[in-house]
């Protein structure tokens, strides 16, 4: 995913329900995750350079 904050902010904006907010993870992703309407769980991220 080329852009997960600008994902994020449109699905907000679309009142979308957020599962997991869009966090940086330890494991060098910045994701979130939501359910579709049949309840499959989708995670949407970006690998981030890792903290040093």
């Amino acid at each position: 995913m080329a852009d997960v904050d600008a994902l994020y902010a449109q699905f907000l904006a679309r009142r979308v329900s957020i599962n997991r907010p869009l966090e940086t993870t330890d494991y060098a992703m910045k994701d979130f995750d939501l359910f579709d309407p049949e309840d499959n769980r989708i995670c949407f991220g970006q690998g981030v350079d890792p903290e040093p």
